[in-house]
């Protein structure tokens, strides 16, 4: 399988690799390391999970972390904090989830509070 991953300076690397797990793995380490070097993006964690969420509700908890570059764990924490907040809803169905995310509730930091969840969803695509 080849995956192509940036590094801090753009730089384009291609890995080739025999196991998904091992390319997550090495793509996550990259993600990481740019971000460990002073790279910075406007959305944390839990938007960008919500992003993903909202675009592909029947993800699994691994697909949404390879995406996201973070860990199977802090996906599963930022979900379970989704839901406290009212901002999804989680539906067993047999051994899979399907998430229902609740566009019209307001943003969380006080400067924010006017502006719905599908505001920034909406200007993401």
């Amino acid at each position: 399988m080849v995956q192509t991953c940036y590094t801090k300076n753009y730089n384009t690397c291609i890995i080739v690799l025999i196991n998904y797990k091992e390319e997550a793995a090495l793509c996550q380490g990259f993600k990481r390391d740019m971000l460990r070097k002073g790279e910075w993006t406007f959305l944390t964690n839990h938007g960008r999970v919500l992003s993903y969420i909202t675009k592909h509700p029947e993800s699994t908890t691994e697909h949404i972390a390879h995406e996201a570059g973070i860990t199977l764990r802090a996906v599963q924490k930022i979900i379970a904090d989704l839901e406290i907040g009212g901002y999804i809803t989680r539906l067993k169905e047999g051994r899979c989830n399907r998430y229902t995310v609740h566009l019209d509730r307001p943003m969380r930091h006080r400067l924010e509070r006017d502006h719905a969840v599908a505001d920034i969803l909406g200007a993401l695509g």
